[in-house]
Parts: C-alpha cells; sequence; structure tokens
C-alpha cells in the first residue's frame, strides 16, 4: 500500500472585511446580549446621564474577555472591549492614562507568558503542546495604582474583573481565578 502525503490548506479567509453573513450574526448576538442581561441593583446611576463622566478600572476593561481556551475559544475578527465601547459611546474617561498604561503591561504580560508556554514545549518534549498550554493559564495582570486624580472629576466608576477559563485543568480555587487578588481588593477598598 502506497501513502499519499496530505496537503493541508487555509480553509478560512484572510479577508478582514465582515461578510453581510457576519453583520447579521453580530446584530443577533448583540440582541441576545441586551435581554440575557441582569441588572442586579441600580441606584440611579444607570443609564448614564448624556453628560456623565466616568472613571474606568479593572483588567478586564481593556482587555475584555471574549472567550475561553480550547473548545471555549472563538477566533473573531473584531472584538469590541469595555474601554473601546465607552470610547464609541463618546463616554469621557477621567482616567485614560491608566487605561492607555494597562495596556501596555496587558500586552507585555502576554508576550512574556506566551514565551513560558514556548519554553516549556522545547524543554518537556514528551508533552504535547495543548498540555502544556492548558495548564499554564494566563492570569490577568494589576495594572498601575490608582490615583485618586484619576476619579475626583468622575460622576461614576467601574471596576471590570475578567478571568479566563477553558478545559480540564485551568481553573483554581485561588486569588486570581476564583478569588479576587489582593490588588483588586486594594482597588476595590479604593
Amino acid at each position: 500500500m502506497e501513502w499519499k502525503k496530505r496537503v493541508r490548506t487555509y480553509s478560512g479567509t484572510k479577508d478582514h472585511t465582515p461578510s453581510e453573513r457576519e453583520k447579521r450574526n453580530r446584530q443577533i448576538a448583540r440582541r441576545a446580549a441586551a435581554e440575557g442581561m441582569a441588572l442586579l441593583k441600580n441606584e440611579g446611576i444607570l443609564p448614564l446621564k448624556a453628560d456623565a463622566k466616568a472613571a474606568l478600572f479593572g483588567g478586564g476593561a481593556v482587555s475584555t474577555i471574549k472567550g475561553g481556551t480550547g473548545s471555549g475559544d472563538v477566533n473573531e475578527r473584531e472584538v469590541v472591549g469595555i474601554y473601546q465601547g465607552f470610547l464609541d459611546a463618546g463616554i469621557p474617561l477621567t482616567n485614560q492614562s491608566w487605561l492607555e498604561e494597562y495596556a501596555r503591561i496587558y500586552r507585555q504580560a502576554r508576550e512574556d507568558w506566551r514565551q513560558e508556554i514556548l519554553d516549556q514545549v522545547a524543554k518537556d518534549k514528551d508533552k504535547k503542546f495543548f498540555q502544556i498550554y492548558s495548564t499554564h493559564v494566563f492570569r490577568m495582570p494589576a495594572g498601575g495604582p490608582m490615583d485618586a486624580g484619576q476619579v475626583e472629576d468622575a460622576d461614576v466608576a467601574f471596576y471590570v474583573i475578567s478571568r479566563t477559563a477553558g478545559e480540564d485543568a485551568d481553573r483554581f480555587l485561588a486569588p486570581g481565578d476564583y478569588y479576587l487578588t489582593d490588588a483588586e481588593k486594594a482597588d476595590l477598598n479604593f
């Protein structure tokens, strides 16, 4: 029996323009999200007044989690995070410098995490990539310290906590996962 070499081809598209189907699906997803949200308590804060200024903190504000790992992940052309959503809505933010600095911290943390996985893969040839990837969960980094000057002109403040999850070996009863980190607790008590 003669074996033929299988040639893999790229089945997706490299065009970054959303298709009509994707545009329709976005509308459906947005409607489903709006209908599925529950506001547990509103003491007159929402909806925001048209001229309201907001302070926006927390790792999830800049790098909003859109899916998990493994089969919980999704490939998307674009993700509108909470920070970008506030900008798109024209809500003035009093702590834009904190948000931009967090974006830099986050990018560096992702690069370091990726390198840690690649180093482990190179070192441990017996394990498959996904075994190493799934047990090296990315943890949202802490941002810089919150500054009173960044919130004094704000009418409202938001703090967004994000976690990622996937399959099997990536959830822990530990700070930064199911529990708040010391930095998150300090920020929330600011």
